[in-house]
């Protein structure tokens, strides 16, 4: 019974310190981009929060091809923080931001070890691939697709590489021995089309 009330505990103060450190990574992206943030959420993750931002970025007045490639990564990376955050705690935050020559797109999320190592693994194997591997991999994927029920495995990372043809940007901050927030940023230019 003591087990249980020190997991009981300590899980507890990895949740306080979980949500206290999405707040002030959401502040501090807050204060960073202040004028230059169209649309930001913090809350915690379901199925509504994803439609209604989904919904907000569709009726924005920006240029129709730079909106196409927003909304499509914004799928993406909501999808990938709604179906595979295993974590305890299913508070996230996003931004959409506006510079003079790209649009930007922030999120954040807890992880687990396990499942920092694995995205770190993988973006990392995505970020060291020429643009014509990133198209042989995303389509051997689909022809090989292996599904889950969350979706075919690996696909969505490797879909907003095809799309932006750029970096991924990403860093693991460490709460603890076990914990971390996976911050994604992704920038998409205006010129390109």
């Amino acid at each position: 019974m003591e087990k249980m009330k020190q997991d009981l505990l300590k899980s507890h103060s990895t949740n306080s310190s979980v949500m206290k450190e999405i707040k002030n990574l959401y502040h501090i992206h807050k204060n960073k981009y202040q004028r230059k943030i169209i649309l930001s959420f913090i809350g915690n993750m379901n199925e509504e929060i994803i439609e209604n931002i989904l919904t907000d970025i569709e009726n924005l007045s920006i240029d129709k091809n730079a909106l196409k490639k927003i909304f499509y990564i914004s799928v993406e990376v909501l999808q990938n923080i709604y179906h595979h955050n295993n974590h305890q705690n299913k508070i996230f935050y996003y931004f959409l931001i506006e510079t003079s020559n790209s649009y930007k797109i922030i999120a954040a999320n807890p992880v687990d070890i396990y499942t920092k190592n694995k995205i770190e693994t993988h973006l990392n194997n995505l970020n060291s691939m020429e643009y014509p591997q990133i198209i042989n991999l995303y389509q051997d994927i689909l022809k090989n697709a292996k599904h889950s029920q969350k979706g075919t495995v690996g696909l969505g990372f490797i879909s907003i590489k095809r799309k932006i043809k750029d970096k991924l940007n990403f860093i693991f901050k460490k709460i603890d021995f076990s914990n971390f927030i996976f911050i994604f940023e992704l920038s998409i230019n205006k010129s390109k089309k």
